[in-house]
């Protein structure tokens, strides 16, 4: 959990805490004054009525029998008046919805900015990568269709290749590099393509099968770029680190276009420095 996150979910408890603390005082204070009045107004009006009964009976109005059925009839009004006053407040207090309304902005605008400034960082580099993949799938399936009209077509091989490799798909790159090389003939920049797809293939363990491509692409060119980059990069890693300052002081001594010397000679001081 993030320092935003945290600081969001916070933020929305006080104010949850807060509107709802609120809410209960105002209305239990509300619903204790609105009781008083009506029970004192309720106790009036049957006292009046009460005098009136005694003062109509004093009179000759009625006799005691009618005076104490009016009196019973007096009381039990009273008591209704007084238990529907209570799920009348009930009642008002349950159709007040607005804290809940209030509840639901506050979690949701909490929820919102969370989404959109504290999104935990695998989240949002899984969101790139995705999208990233999306493109490279549109990419490739292009590729596809272009060599489903023309089957010939070196550079949509050499694409399709490429984009492939890239994307992790090392079975279809090697398909495609070896399409190619049925068309142009072997050549050392596939070849060392091959021998790094076959590489990740394998699981990143150099094979007496990768090495053999990688040999053959160097007795065509023993400076292919893609070839010796990529067996000074495997060696570094492995850390066996003369044989990759080797490497790269091959491609230092035959330039190449294309080729970033400036990169390679840091690459091989930071070899030099750890042997």
């Amino acid at each position: 959990m993030n320092l935003i996150w945290s600081i969001t979910l916070c933020a929305a408890l006080a104010l949850l805490s807060l509107l709802w603390l609120h809410h209960v005082r105002y209305h239990r204070q509300q619903h204790r004054d609105e009781s008083q009045l009506r029970q004192s107004t309720n106790l009036a009006l049957f006292q009046l009525r009460l005098d009136e009964l005694e003062l109509a009976q004093r009179h000759g109005e009625m006799d005691a029998s009618e005076m104490q059925r009016q009196r019973q009839e007096l009381e039990v009004a009273l008591l209704q008046d007084v238990s529907g006053q209570t799920q009348t407040l009930r009642f008002g207090a349950a159709a007040k919805g607005w804290p809940f309304l209030l509840s639901a902005t506050i979690l949701v605008g909490a929820m919102s900015l969370y989404s959109q400034y504290g999104e935990p960082v695998q989240w949002q580099f899984a969101q790139v990568v995705d999208s990233q993949n999306m493109e490279a799938q549109r990419e490739i399936q292009q590729l596809v269709e272009v060599l489903r009209r023309e089957p010939e077509n070196v550079m949509a091989w050499y694409s399709l290749g490429q984009a492939t490799l890239n994307n992790g798909q090392y079975a279809h790159a090697i398909t495609s590099l070896d399409k190619l090389m049925e068309i142009v003939g072997p050549h050392p920049e596939l070849l060392g393509h091959r021998a790094t797809a076959m590489y990740y293939l394998s699981d990143q363990q150099m094979t007496a099968d990768v090495m053999s491509v990688a040999q053959r692409a160097l007795s065509l060119d023993n400076a292919d770029p893609t070839t010796r980059l990529f067996l000074a990069t495997q060696n570094y890693l492995a850390g066996n680190y003369q044989t990759a300052v080797e490497h790269w002081q091959v491609l230092l001594d035959t330039p190449r276009k294309g080729v970033d010397l400036e990169a390679i000679r840091n690459a091989k001081h930071r070899a030099l420095a750890r042997m």
